[in-house]
């Protein structure tokens, strides 16, 4: 309903935006993570799409749990001119992702799944912020009236 939208506007509009810089690239899908930012990302499944702006070559990606106990390393092989490959992650947990020949730029990403029963788009919304997810919620909703697609 329309209140619901509004509140689900509301609270993603106190949070910061990020601004992108000069020639910087987003993912052309809201569930899609940005592997070149820190953040919490959110997503339909326990299986994330990991995004690239530069796919000129091929790479070995890193992906280091911040609780090595808890899950080994994974390196995925990355093939040139592709931009988006799948990681199978653990709830809530945080990984440091790099490329192996640039460990030097690390960056600390979190996943969660939204649970199957949240339907509503408002409902996304804020499920999404309170978990940190903001920068998707944002992008799911650029413009009012709220872009219902992007979030399906």
């Amino acid at each position: 309903d329309k209140h619901a939208i509004e509140q689900a506007l509301q609270f993603i509009g106190g949070f910061e935006e990020h601004i992108p810089r000069s020639g910087e690239q987003e993912p052309t899908n809201v569930w899609m993570a940005n592997i070149d930012r820190d953040g919490y990302y959110c997503t339909l499944t326990r299986e994330i799409t990991l995004w690239r702006y530069n796919a000129n070559r091929t790479a070995t990606l890193v992906i280091e749990p911040d609780n090595l106990g808890a899950e080994p390393v994974k390196k995925i092989n990355w093939p040139a001119k592709e931009q988006t490959t799948t990681f199978a992650f653990q709830e809530g947990a945080e990984y440091w992702i790099y490329f192996e020949d640039t460990s030097d730029n690390q960056y600390s990403l979190t996943f969660y799944q939204m649970p199957a029963d949240i339907q509503s788009i408002p409902k996304r919304v804020v499920w999404m912020a309170k978990k940190g997810c903001i920068e998707q919620a944002k992008r799911g909703f650029p413009f009012r009236p709220f872009n219902e697609n992007k979030c399906q």
